[in-house]
């Protein structure tokens, strides 16, 4: 009896001592592996996803374990676990046990401390605020996780990380000094700080603040429009220029949440750099960085596709799309044959089985200003050397460990003809070798467009400059009007076209389909994935071992019977996606290029992309999409509808009232935030477009009687209605 209780009695003493709790300060002097508990407050909630932060009085801590996906900030924690560094972060992991104390309670008040103090050990894990910096980055937060620069001049260069699940990502960089509130962590060898939301960057005074980029649209040869939303009212400024000295001025006095504003007397295929300004009522200004705008081009605007291998024509709708069976090559030497005075080529590999090289020689020995860039790792040598046009005009693109491939496939002929319809782009999946050109599934798409054209050329010469993958900058305007068509351009990794792919897939209302020759992004998996939660009829190819990933099991989930892995002796080189191709009166688009949805794609690679908005173009695609997928075994396909009955909407609570209406008709959303709105008709046309507060109202008296539909989207979410106007 004694030896039991003394037993019981040595058990409870040591289960005591394991459970003290100490504070985090001596916690973090542990050994690793040590289990540890301690208290404290939690200082971030999913803004920095699964981790929490926690602090007492002697420092700072992080958790990390999925089962705290609850805990708030303020919350008062016990927390029980092993301690070890993780990529130099000192953390508990795993989290053995924790309990919420209190909540509600205040949170530690950041230090304030120069950058060159609080980027150390003694700091990690606590709340920091540094003043009076500024971000050494340009232009937007990725709407991925990324790193940016900034300094309050007691360091040169401190890195600030933007989480993609923060409300930070995807908005404007601050392009004056303001104060930056976070959490100091650390990866590897370098000290990070964690901005949590938007409240963490705070301006001086109170400015407006900019939540959203600038958007152009209703593009002409002479003008075109500006969007933007700030945080709080303010006017609305945009000052312009053909040089970044800007120049000139154009201003509204209201003051609003949501900004849109004309500039008109402009010159046509033209680049004008923009800056948007916007002041409150306490006289505070908030500033946009510098964005390039084209306007229209005089070019005809033709657009062309063409395909490797066959289509399937029975499912046209108006146009039958053209394949060039092993004639892909021809084509591709019919236009290099068309140049005049520049060639600018960004090609991953090409060898001269089909005289390809030839083509270029022939244009460099006429008198045409040649210029080649290829994949410095990729490009087959033998062609390279075949390439007589001059040592000083042709480059390969670096091939250390921080650089991807150069990946582009993409012409440029006469980007500055004074006559606009020898500009040309081609672009698409192809590279140009025999193999692509006439074995492999592959689209090529042709644009007879100036602007689009000098766009190219201004990422062309970005790399012939030197600057190739992660050293680029988002510099190329993004929106064009393509003989009455919107078509979006996005280059990488600046640009970070996987948020546009995303974006892009979301706006789906009817159906989606994609084929792709590489698709590991799970970003890109749950967009779709949404979307076909929703309703939305989905499918989709892969050619690579895709099937291996947690993505691929999510997606045959969803589209059971609709997504297939391509089991052929060609490969499946195509990577496009295609949304509502078979609704024309939900605007139907194809994205399309040398983006595979990879992370080498979207980090380090140099690719191009294009969204072309366009219900003929989308068909074409379709056609091409219908015959690879049954190909692979794919029998069931979505319906074709003209008009939309039960349009599917984006998680968006969407009130519309009356309908049918007379003159005015009224919405309301549930989210206060600003959002945009179209009306559609039953054609696909676009009659109107606005930036609208949450409660708004339409002014119907110059819609003729008639079917409408109104699409509304605020940030990544949209939703359709359908109106009637009857008098």
């Amino acid at each position: 009896m004694t030896r039991l209780l003394l037993a019981l009695s040595l058990l409870i003493s040591f289960a005591q001592a394991h459970s003290q709790v100490i504070t985090i300060a001596e916690a973090r002097t542990k050994p690793n592996g040590s289990t540890v508990t301690v208290r404290g407050i939690v200082t971030n909630e999913d803004e920095l996803g699964t981790i929490r932060y926690l602090q007492d009085g002697t420092g700072g801590l992080a958790a990390y374990s999925s089962s705290m996906s609850n805990v708030q900030r303020g919350d008062s924690v016990e927390v029980t676990g092993v301690v070890a560094p993780y990529n130099n972060l000192f953390e508990i992991t795993p989290v053995n046990s924790f309990s919420v104390i209190t909540s509600g309670n205040p949170v530690p008040a950041p230090k304030l401390l120069t950058m060159a103090q609080g980027y150390v050990e003694a700091y990690e894990g606590q709340l920091v605020r540094f003043n009076n910096s500024t971000f050494i980055s340009t232009g937007n937060f990725q709407t991925a996780s990324a790193n940016y620069d900034a300094t309050d001049g007691s360091l040169v260069s401190a890195e600030v990380r933007i989480n993609s699940t923060s409300n930070i990502a995807g908005t404007p960089i601050p392009g004056g000094a303001i104060d930056i509130i976070g959490i100091m962590s650390q990866f590897q060898s370098t000290y990070q700080l964690l901005p949590r939301d938007l409240s963490d960057l705070v301006a001086q005074g109170n400015p407006p603040v900019f939540t959203s980029t600038l958007f152009q649209h209703n593009i002409t040869t002479s003008s075109f429009e500006v969007s933007f939303n700030t945080q709080n009212p303010g006017n609305t400024i945009l000052y312009y220029g053909t040089t970044t000295a800007l120049g000139s001025m154009v201003s509204n006095a209201t003051l609003t949440n949501v900004h849109n504003l004309g500039i008109s007397s402009l010159s046509p295929t033209t680049l004008y750099y923009v800056k948007a300004a916007t002041v409150s009522s306490s006289g505070d200004t908030s500033f946009s960085s510098i964005t390039p705008m084209f306007t229209q081009s005089l070019s005809s605007g033709t657009i062309t596709c063409y395909f490797t291998r066959d289509v399937d024509n029975s499912v046209a709708q108006g146009v039958n799309a053209k394949t060039l069976p092993q004639l892909m090559d021809d084509s591709l030497i019919a236009y290099l044959n068309r140049a005049k005075y520049t060639l600018d080529i960004a090609i991953y590999n090409m060898d001269n089985s089909n005289g390809i090289v030839d083509a270029i020689n022939a244009a460099y020995n006429r008198g045409v200003v040649v210029r080649v860039i290829g994949d410095g790792d990729n490009m087959d040598g033998s062609a390279w050397g075949l390439l007589q046009v001059g040592s000083n005009n042709k480059k390969l693109s670096p091939t250390t460990e921080q650089y991807g491939i150069m990946h582009n496939k993409f012409v440029i002929i006469d980007a500055n003809s004074t006559e606009p319809e020898e500009a040309i782009v081609w672009t698409g999946s192809m590279n140009f070798t025999s193999q692509q050109v006439n074995t492999d599934a592959n689209n090529v798409i042709i644009f007879h467009d100036q602007s689009l054209a000098k766009a190219y050329q201004m990422e062309f010469d970005e790399m012939w400059g030197g600057l190739f993958g992660p050293d680029k900058s988002n510099n190329t305007p993004k929106e064009f009007n393509i003989g009455g068509n919107r078509v979006e351009l996005y280059f990488s990794p600046s640009d970070d076209t996987e948020s546009e792919i995303k974006n892009t897939a979301e706006t789906a209302d009817h159906d989606l389909e994609f084929c792709v020759y590489s698709f590991t992004r799970i970003n890109i998996t749950y967009s779709i994935d949404d979307r076909t939660q929703a309703g939305v009829w989905g499918a989709g190819i892969i050619d690579d071992t895709a099937n291996l990933s947690y993505g691929y099991d999510i997606l045959t989930s969803d589209m059971p019977g609709r997504v297939f892995v391509a089991n052929h002796s060609y490969l499946v080189h195509n990577k496009y996606m295609l949304v509502d191709a078979n609704a024309p009166g939900l605007d139907p688009l194809v994205l399309t290029g040398s983006h595979n949805w990879t992370n080498s794609a979207q980090t380090r690679n140099d690719e191009n992309t294009v969204v072309v908005h366009n219900a003929s173009i989308a068909n074409q695609y379709y056609q091409e999409w219908v015959k690879r997928y049954k190909d692979e075994g794919g029998t069931t396909l979505p319906s074709y509808i003209v008009a939309v009955s039960d349009p599917v909407n984006h998680a968006m609570s969407l009130n519309v009232y009356p309908n049918p209406v007379n003159d005015v008709m009224y919405f309301s959303l549930e989210d206060n935030s600003p959002a945009s709105i179209q009306i559609i008709d039953m054609s696909g046309r676009i009659i109107s477009e606005a930036v609208v507060n949450s409660q708004s109202y339409l002014d119907a008296s110059a819609l003729s009687n008639g079917l409408y539909l109104m699409k509304v989207t605020q940030g990544n979410q949209s939703g359709l209605v359908k109106f009637v106007v009857s008098r």
